[in-house]
């Protein structure tokens, strides 16, 4: 998936359009734990976790059952990542009521395939003890979009037996041998809320859907090498931040007010693409609708301490 575009783009201090692994939440040989990869059968129920620790400079943030959902491990991961690999939601469905750290941590869980439960528990009371947190496994009703299969007479959409490939382009998403679970959460990258496939469509599929860049998604690669390493070093940069002197003629003042917007956002909601116009290319291309919805769906809680009036014990 390398291309020399990528390269070009890092060389010149812009971000690179080829996606980290975990942003294309697809998963590598290289980022399955060595512990995790294994099936043998714990004897056991064990729970460490290790940390705060530094960040890495080279990949980080893997977390990974066995085949045999026996051994779970993560190395260098976040706290809300590997909540929710280890209980099995969707990133988005881990609900932080106390934020937080923006921390690193080893973490590693085992036990025999009758002791789950238990394993859970475990886990449950190491996040307190260790941590200060509660966490609390319940229902919510949420706002979701929910995206059905309306036309398989598409351009962008064929039956694909190979498993796996592809992943993001600029304004888009290429898959190859993809079950719509999977298409569902490259969707969900770009919205505000959790995707639920409710297309019932068995089986793999590639998938090929692009969109018209927004302002935003495109102001990365317009932007004058200079000014953008600028803001890239100034994080506190704002709507009244002075921009020195050599750099005021190398930007528009429309791009400037853009850009400053676009940095005082949170950084995952940063050059986002505009979700109207990727609902409409999943619909024109791969025949895919993408609408809101309500849903009652599985979530995790986490709270500081042990949370008042219930029950933190971890339903199967």
């Amino acid at each position: 998936m390398l291309e020399a575009r990528h390269l070009e783009e890092l060389l010149a201090g812009k971000p690179s359009s080829l996606a980290a692994p975990e942003t294309r939440k697809t998963v590598a040989p290289a980022a399955v734990a060595p512990a995790a990869a294994t099936n043998r059968q714990p004897t056991q129920v064990a729970v460490s976790i290790q940390g705060p620790l530094p960040k890495p400079h080279g990949a980080y943030n893997f977390r990974n059952w066995n085949a045999n959902h026996t051994v779970f491990e993560a190395k260098t991961a976040y706290i809300k990542d590997y909540l929710a690999a280890f209980f099995g939601v969707n990133q988005r469905l881990v609900i932080e009521e106390t934020p937080l750290p923006d921390s690193v941590y080893n973490l590693f869980a085992e036990a025999p395939t009758n002791q789950l439960f238990e394993l859970q528990t475990r886990f449950v009371e190491m996040l307190r003890t260790n941590l200060g947190l509660s966490v609390e496994l319940t229902n919510r009703e949420l706002d979701v979009y929910e995206m059905t299969l309306v036309s398989t007479n598409v351009p962008g959409l064929r039956s694909n037996l190979k498993t796996g490939g592809g992943g993001q382009i600029s304004g888009g998403f290429r898959l190859r041998g993809a079950t719509m679970d999977s298409v569902a959460s490259f969707f969900e990258i770009y919205s505000d809320k959790p995707v639920v496939n409710e297309t019932e469509a068995s089986g793999r599929w590639g998938v090929e859907v692009e969109w018209k860049l927004s302002d935003p998604e495109l102001l990365p690669e317009q932007l004058d090498n200079a000014v953008w390493r600028f803001f890239q070093t100034n994080k506190s940069a704002n709507a009244s931040y002075p921009l020195p002197a050599g750099l005021r003629d190398r930007v528009s003042s429309n791009e400037l007010e853009l850009l400053k917007s676009e940095m005082a956002r949170p950084q995952e909601h940063q050059f986002e693409p505009d979700f109207d116009r990727v609902i409409k290319a999943a619909r024109e291309q791969a025949g895919l609708e993408i609408k809101p919805a309500r849903r009652r769906l599985p979530v995790v809680v986490v709270r500081a301490g042990q949370p008042q009036g219930s029950d933190s014990t971890p339903r199967d």
